[in-house]
């Protein structure tokens, strides 16, 4: 997407509108749909490939 760090922070926080073409190139980098990004976060990271996730430790859980 080549945009400055300012850029892509105003719009995650939706100080800025994202564009249609940075919908795909995002979706098409993390191997999901474009409509799983505009879902949510949530139904985004649901929607990631397993080797995409980041697994979560829970302090107490085991380790």
């Amino acid at each position: 997407m080549r945009q400055a760090h300012r850029q892509i922070s105003r719009r995650q926080s939706g100080a800025a509108s994202w564009q249609l073409a940075d919908v795909d190139t995002l979706a098409v980098h993390y191997g999901v749909r474009p409509l799983d990004l505009l879902d949510g976060p949530t139904k985004a990271c649901e929607a990631l490939p397993a080797a995409r996730r980041r697994t979560v430790r829970v302090k107490g859980a085991g380790w």
